[in-house]
């Protein structure tokens, strides 16, 4: 293998580790803070209603 095919093939194999890695930590975050915002948005509404009687109906 040349020197230029290596540094290439070393270069790619650390381009697709790294995004990767981005891919699955974005999708860790998404999975992990979605369930808390709808708890968060539920409650909210659940207050909202309490106080306006339209929403309650």
């Amino acid at each position: 293998m040349k020197k230029d095919a290596l540094l290439k093939c070393i270069a790619e194999t650390g381009y697709n580790v790294g995004f990767g890695g981005r891919k699955h930590w974005a999708t860790y975050d998404i999975v992990d803070k979605v369930p808390g915002l709808i708890g968060f948005f539920s409650t909210a509404m659940g207050v909202f209603a309490l106080v306006y009687d339209s929403l309650s109906a």
